[in-house]
Parts: structure tokens; sequence; C-alpha cells
């Protein structure tokens, strides 16, 4: 009876999300792990894309996370139940998502997560910030002066704890050393000098950095690196 209320599909995006700070699950999940969104296939989605997508939508579920169409109109989260059937149309597509590994590209690609609400579900969840949506400082041409995005969001840094100070550093200091040489193993950036002067590697065990420093890692680091016989 409901049905069609909730299966419409929005075919234009609004200007709300055209904007800067909104991406789709689809987009979200493979741009956070540096893969192209374009160019994937759902037939052979990579396991941790998988994982990410699974992440957001318990997110959403748990009403954590807020879903939008392309309309810029929220998803509703509550089931709609008529006759013993879910008429939640968004809810059902998902939860096969869940139970049943279908990974509907087109459908995944008409939700859309914003870059605020997506950063405070990745610190109450102990998630690393996605790179590609971490505050930029870009140079002002204009003024020859730093003008930083969040510079609305004062406080922010304040607000995190010391352990957290303490691990959003090590992150960055392990991603400007594989930035430097991306042929660095987890072992080498994590015991690396500059790491244990600037980069606080007892706010993490080892296997806790792996964890969290995998989603910008480069793959001779998650393939466990390559020496040569003469090293």
């Amino acid at each position: 009876m409901f049905g069609w209320v909730f299966r419409r599909q929005d075919s234009v995006e609004s200007a709300l999300i055209k904007g800067k700070d909104f991406k789709s699950i689809w987009q979200t999940a493979f741009l956070w792990l540096n893969l192209d969104p374009d160019k994937s296939d759902p037939a052979n989605i990579p396991q941790e894309a998988a994982e990410l997508i699974h992440k957001i939508i318990l997110g959403y579920l748990k009403k954590v996370l807020v879903l939008r169409r392309r309309s810029g109109r929220r998803v509703p989260v509550d089931s709609l139940v008529f006759l013993f059937r879910d008429e939640n149309f968004y809810r059902v597509k998902l939860w096969d998502c869940l139970s049943k590994g279908i990974y509907d590209k087109e459908f995944l690609s008409g939700l859309y997560l914003e870059r605020a609400n997506l950063l405070q579900w990745c610190e109450k969840e102990f998630i690393p910030f996605p790179s590609f949506w971490m505050p930029q400082l870009e140079e002002d041409n204009s003024s020859g002066s730093l003008t930083d995005a969040d510079d609305e969001n004062e406080g922010w840094y304040e607000a995190l704890t010391e352990r957290r100070r303490q691990r959003v550093t090590c992150l960055e200091v392990a991603r400007k050393l594989w930035k430097i040489n991306p042929n660095r193993t987890y072992e080498e950036v994590f015991h690396h000098s500059d790491m244990k002067v600037y980069g606080y590697p007892n706010s993490f065990s080892f296997n806790s950095f792996k964890k969290w420093a995998r989603a910008f890692a480069p793959d001779y680091a998650k393939n466990g690196g390559r020496r040569s016989e003469n090293k």
C-alpha cells in the first residue's frame, strides 16, 4: 500500500547533495580505500569495501548515521509494517546488503552521508577518519594566508581527550612516513625514529595501530612487505 512512496527514486541531485559535504555510500567506501568508485565492480567488491559498507549501514540502522536521498530528504529508518511486510524499501534493501551480500551499485550510489555526521561517528566508534574528508589547510593565494576549512568548528581539537590527540598525531606521522617512502612495512613505520619522537606510538598496541592505519597504508605494508636478498 505504501510501497510506492518508499520505492520512489530521485533522479536529480539537489543543490544540497551536490555540495562538497556529501558523498554516497558507494563513493565513501571506495574513496576511503583510495579506490575509484566509478571503476568498481559490484559483482567483485573488495572485502574491505564491503566491510565499510556494512559498518555504514549498521550506523544508519542504529540511528547514528543519517542517510539522505538525492533530493536531500532523509531516508526513513523505522520499519513501516503493513500486513506483516516492511514497506520501508530502503531499510529492506540495506538489510539485503547486510544479510545476503547484495551490493546494488545504483542503489548505494543514491544514498548520501554528510561529512560532519560521518566524522562524529568515526570518533565514537574509534574508526580512523577517511583521509579524503579530513580538514584541509588550503593556501589563499590572494592574501598569502592559510585558511582552515573547519574554522567554523572552533574547539574541536580541545574537545578531544589526550589519548585521542596522541592517536591522531600517531596516524598523521604514519601517513607522512608512508608518503615519503611507501615501501615501508607496518613494523618499520611503527618503530621509526620519527614516530618515537613525534608520534606517540605508545598510544596504540601494534595490532591496534595496524587496524587503524590500514585505511591509508600502501599495498606494500598491507601485503607484509617484500625485501630483497641483499638486505
